[in-house]
């Protein structure tokens, strides 16, 4: 299937969204130029999911609460710029 990456990102947040606001995590999209892959929505969701948690980890674990909690979301073009 054709899959706009940035519409699973979006899908993906809007299920860890409470959550992550509670934490007082904020998040930072910036899809200029989002990819379209062809792949299994599914599968993307959950990895997609898996990496937010982890970044939800990490930063809840981060014991210099003095800075701000942000994940930051960039999607690049098919040639990496």
């Amino acid at each position: 299937l054709v899959i706009h990456v940035d519409e699973v990102i979006d899908l993906t947040l809007k299920m860890l969204g409470s959550e992550l606001s509670k934490l007082g995590i904020t998040i930072i999209k910036n899809y200029e130029d989002s990819p379209i892959i062809y792949t299994d929505r599914s599968k993307l969701t959950q990895i997609i999911f898996n990496l937010i948690q982890n970044a939800k980890d990490a930063l809840i674990n981060d014991i210099s609460n003095d800075q701000s909690k942000e994940i930051n979301f960039k999607c690049c073009s098919a040639d990496g710029v």
